[in-house]
């Protein structure tokens, strides 16, 4: 398992809030064995929490922005 913290003070614009939860949307349907796998998303007044399937052998953080 990994998490991926997305700090909500660096949503600056409501389309970036839009395209993050678009993004859950999709990963939550999608079960592929070349897209990691998105087991839960939790969320507090500071951040959005998901949890992922490992990638293994790397840095599994990226732009959403």
């Amino acid at each position: 398992m990994a998490l991926k913290f997305i700090q909500k003070v660096n949503i600056k614009k409501p389309v970036h809030m839009a395209r993050i939860k678009r993004e859950v949307r999709l990963l939550k349907l999608l079960h592929h064995r070349h897209i990691v796998r998105l087991y839960e998303v939790a969320e507090t007044n500071q951040e959005i929490i998901l949890t992922m399937e490992n990638a293994g052998g790397g840095k599994t953080s990226c732009s959403l922005g």
